[in-house]
């Protein structure tokens, strides 16, 4: 299994990925058919487990997590073969090429990390309890 996630120290860790895949707007068979997604295909993978209060008389949430159901290679594998099924059927839909569909899909991943102990009573105050989101370019094709 291989994961990329981000190393984030002793006191922060990796609460989700979501990958957002956006397709542009395209049109074929000579401006007579058109394709768009309006809005982001998701897919999110949660590694949070779970929380707790250590000392009810304190301000403090730890929190806990587990990565190793999450293969990043086998994931992005799987998006990538998904998007080039999905780009051929449309290619062939709009009478263009499928490089031509892959051409206006752009994927994303968010990855949402957070402090690993939260509230007042945490010896490190990293981080919003909301959690920071990290984004980067998943290369496709």
């Amino acid at each position: 299994m291989a994961s990329r996630i981000p190393d984030l120290g002793p006191a922060m860790y990796c609460a989700s990925v979501r990958y957002d895949c956006v397709f542009s707007a395209l049109t074929g068979q000579g401006g007579q058919a058109t394709f768009s997604v309006p809005n982001a295909v998701e897919i999110g993978f949660i590694f949070q487990t779970g929380s707790s209060q250590p000392d009810p008389g304190l301000d403090l949430t730890v929190y806990t997590w587990d990565y190793s159901r999450f293969d990043q290679d086998t994931v992005e594998a799987g998006i990538t073969m998904t998007l080039d099924a999905i780009c051929g059927q449309i290619a062939v839909l709009m009478a263009v090429t499928q490089a031509d569909v892959q051409a206006t899909v752009h994927v994303t991943r968010a990855w949402t990390l957070g402090a690993i102990q939260r509230g007042n009573a945490a010896p490190q105050q990293v981080g919003p309890d909301t959690g920071t989101v990290v984004t980067e370019v998943m290369p496709y094709p």
